[in-house]
């Protein structure tokens, strides 16, 4: 991978801005492909079929985009994070056609942290997340979503911390894993919560 970057700064008291641009070459990705299936007999006796595979460097291509993100110390008390990122890429197989990179990453993503701390010991989070709609996972669309995280920490004792979390509190969505060795296996993620106790030493 070939990487150019450019970044801008901008700090004030209480607020602070980044923004970044880039451009990403990539020779050389692997390249998974398989030849026709046959079937064919073990020594036992048994019929099984035969999937021949090979993996190859074959691939090239480019990711470009830009990264905005700023901060804002609202009160001794508030604060809160604001991010936005924009993604395209393009991939070719040596033959000249499209790989799948091309089309399985989010163009737009959107994230918004908050954290109040209400008392000296009690702390409020919440994230709100959007992540825009992939072109094609496995041949097919996947919707974009909005995603709620909602924490409330409490610390009744120095280096210990109580802490209950609900997560994804908006909607279910579908999340991929994108590795080809595993076949890009989806899960839906649900609405979820959770406690948690943390103990520093």
């Amino acid at each position: 991978m070939l990487a150019y970057e450019l970044g801008y700064r901008y700090q004030l008291s209480k607020v602070t801005a980044d923004l970044t641009v880039f451009y990403n070459g990539y020779n050389g990705l692997p390249l998974i492909s398989t030849g026709s299936p046959s079937v064919d007999v073990s020594e036992a006796g048994l019929p099984y079929i035969l999937l021949p595979a090979g993996l190859s460097n074959g691939v090239k291509g480019y990711t470009y985009g830009t990264e905005l993100s700023g901060a804002w110390q609202a009160t001794n008390y508030c604060k809160f994070n604001l991010s936005y990122s924009y993604l395209d890429a393009l991939f070719k197989r040596p033959d000249g056609s499209l790989h799948p990179f091309s089309d399985d990453i989010p163009h737009h993503q959107l994230s918004l942290r908050s954290s109040f701390d209400i008392l000296n010991n009690v702390q409020f989070d919440a994230w709100l997340r959007y992540v825009d709609e992939l072109a094609a996972v496995n041949g097919k669309p996947v919707e974009g979503y909005t995603s709620l995280n909602l924490r409330l920490a409490y610390k009744p004792l120095p280096g210990l911390e109580l802490s209950v979390v609900g997560n994804n509190l908006l909607e279910q969505h579908v999340e991929f894993n994108n590795d080809p060795l595993s076949g890009g296996d989806s899960s839906i993620i649900g609405r979820h919560f959770y406690l948690n106790a943390r103990l520093d030493f």
